[in-house]
């Protein structure tokens, strides 16, 4: 049978295709894993370069007026010093931002919180600003230091948002004289860094070092984790750097940069979402899964049709094969079958030890009868002794073919010589009693001879012999007057020697 050989092509040919696209995916896989981490790579060099632009930035405006502020004491506090207008020109709007104009303000206020100078001339703020939490901070504090207060509205640059730089004055015994502060409108913040949020779901924060918000520069409501207490905390245990971590504004991982203002207690925080972060590496990710997939489909198609035409190959071989191997007429196995039969029999019984028995099977007179009958009865009889045959062999798993012409073949394994005679026996009884008219024979219907030839084969020799005595026997048979069964006389090679 051919089922073995068929079933393993076709299994090979699914591996083959199972181990390419197995290839294929790992590849790819690992290609991915690699521009996956290039790409976290560049977002990280990305805002690294960001955050180190604009903490420069800010660290060169904000020093300019700290130093500014330190040159003010409660003996000399004029504001308009070179300091002064050096630390006011870096703060100035530009012509797209939201408010034109400048975007930071001087004053010096007395102990009372009154407006004494002011760098716009104006003198806008007439109550004052002595209720602020930077007032009252430097009022107490006797610190001399720049402090940076969280924001706040007041009359200052016409009620915006604000934080302002201030500075304590005291008087030449200690005693608290005053506060001299530049007010630095948010809007600073926002011309600063606009249109420079990583991503569209990306965002950018100043805090101030105790966690106090400056400025937020976000696509959504919410603070994108900035104030977060996990993450505030790395912040602080960290003095810089970038990290990972889970936002529940964005509901996905995000990539912290940082770093701390030398000049000033403030810190610059930009955050990078995941989905902007790999957008571009999930739409090459799906790509590549899509042909991917399309290879592997590609594949399995191919092994597909593949097996089919192998399968179809492989019918047409056996049909091929049978075709070669059997009897047109009959549908038995022809010569060249029965040839292999006996070879593979002789040897498998030369292994065994066994008896194998061959019967020549001839109808009687059948060249007469084809003369007196016609062809289309003589193929019909053939058949039918083919048939008779077949069905006597059933029980003893012999095979029966059509050797030549009206001459049939048996091969019987593991069968003595008595049962081969009494198979023998059993098929001319057979064909007798279907009483098939022959008038050129003297019983008057269709008779056979046959010849029966047994063996213990050995394996340094063939079948041959015991097919040549087997056609001894039906010789024999027949000169004794036909319609009986003959035997050869030495069942084994060793009762030849």
């Amino acid at each position: 049978m051919k089922t073995p050989r068929w079933s393993g092509m076709a299994a090979t040919a699914l591996l083959a295709a199972a181990i390419a696209t197995a290839l294929v995916v790992a590849v790819r896989a690992e290609l991915l894993y690699e521009s996956r981490r290039a790409a976290l790579e560049h977002a990280r060099d990305a805002n690294r370069t960001l955050v180190l632009l604009a903490s420069r930035i800010i660290e060169r405006d904000i020093s300019a007026c700290t130093r500014a502020l330190q040159t003010l004491d409660a003996s000399m506090p004029a504001i308009e010093t070179p300091a002064m207008h050096t630390c006011l020109a870096r703060f100035v709007a530009t012509e797209s931002a939201a408010a034109p104009g400048k975007l930071a303000q001087a004053m010096v206020m007395d102990a009372a919180g009154n407006i004494v100078q002011d760098s716009a001339d104006s003198l806008a703020c007439h109550v004052g600003l002595a209720d602020e939490p930077f007032f009252k901070l430097h009022s107490k504090s006797p610190q001399p230091s720049v402090q940076i207060s969280a924001p706040f509205r007041s009359c200052l640059l016409d009620g915006a948002r604000t934080i302002a730089l201030s500075r304590r004055l005291s008087a030449a015994d200690g005693r608290f004289a005053g506060v001299a502060l530049v007010a630095i409108n948010i809007g600073y913040f926002n011309q600063l860094f606009a249109d420079l949020a990583p991503g569209t779901q990306g965002g950018i924060a100043v805090l101030r070092d105790d966690g106090v918000p400056i400025m937020r520069n976000a696509f959504v409501r919410g603070d994108l984790g900035f104030g977060h207490a996990d993450v505030f905390r790395h912040f602080i245990v960290h003095p810089g750097g970038d990290f990972v971590d889970y936002s529940d504004v964005t509901a996905g991982a995000r990539l912290y940069h940082y770093r701390f203002i030398s000049a000033a207690p403030l810190l610059i925080v930009v955050s990078a979402s995941g989905m902007d972060m790999f957008a571009d590496w999930r739409r090459r990710a799906m790509q590549v899964g899509v042909l991917t997939a399309g290879f592997g489909a590609g594949c399995f198609m191919l092994a597909v049709m593949l097996i089919r035409q192998q399968r179809r190959r492989v019918q047409a071989e056996e049909e091929l094969e049978r075709a070669i191997k059997t009897d047109p007429l009959t549908h038995l196995p022809n010569r060249r079958a029965l040839d292999d039969t006996v070879a593979s029999e002789w040897t498998q019984a030369a292994r065994e030890n066994t008896e194998l028995a061959v019967l020549f099977i001839d109808v009687d007179y059948f060249e007469a009868y084809h003369d007196r009958y016609g062809r289309l009865a003589g193929d019909e009889t053939l058949s039918t002794v083919g048939r008779v045959i077949t069905r006597a062999l059933r029980q003893s798993g012999g095979t029966a073919g059509r050797y030549d012409g009206e001459v049939f073949m048996a091969v019987l394994p593991r069968t003595p010589l008595h049962a081969a005679i009494e198979i023998a026996e059993e098929i001319g009884e057979a064909v007798r009693r279907c009483d098939i008219p022959h008038a050129d024979n003297a019983s008057g219907k269709v008779t056979v001879s046959i010849g029966v030839a047994t063996r213990v084969p050995s394996l340094d020799s063939d079948g041959n012999a015991l097919m040549r005595e087997a056609d001894e026997a039906l010789y024999a048979a027949k000169a004794e007057g036909r319609d009986r069964v003959a035997s050869n006389s030495m069942p084994s090679d060793i009762d030849n020697s």
